[in-house]
């Protein structure tokens, strides 16, 4: 996410556990390409998300699974009841709502 967010000229802290705080809150409903999406992920809770996807548009996230599978491209539905917190870090502030992000290009 960090070298991602450089590339774009937008300088973010490194660390999910720092990533967390960036930007300013969202929602689901409120995604926009860019969005840090997070879950507690194997190593994490709640209250303290480890895991993070960026939210392509389109429905989609770009997820950065692990070191054997590596970067894939999964539904916002498969992470719907698992996101925690969601962060917007540049732009306009929302993409379609909520029905439409989780439903586009995101089969179940």
């Amino acid at each position: 996410m960090t070298a991602a967010w450089a590339a774009a000229g937008v300088p973010i802290p490194a660390g999910t556990v720092n990533q967390k705080f960036a930007g300013t809150p969202a929602s689901l409903g409120q995604l926009s390409p860019g969005d840090l999406v997070f879950i507690p992920g194997s190593l994490g809770s709640a209250s303290n998300p480890r895991h993070v996807g960026m939210y392509a548009g389109n429905g989609i996230i770009v997820n950065a699974y692990d070191d054997t599978t590596g970067v894939i491209l999964q539904p916002v539905s498969q992470w719907a009841d698992q996101v925690v917190a969601v962060r917007h870090l540049a732009g306009p502030v929302g993409e379609p709502a909520a029905g439409s992000v989780l439903a586009a290009g995101a089969p179940a």
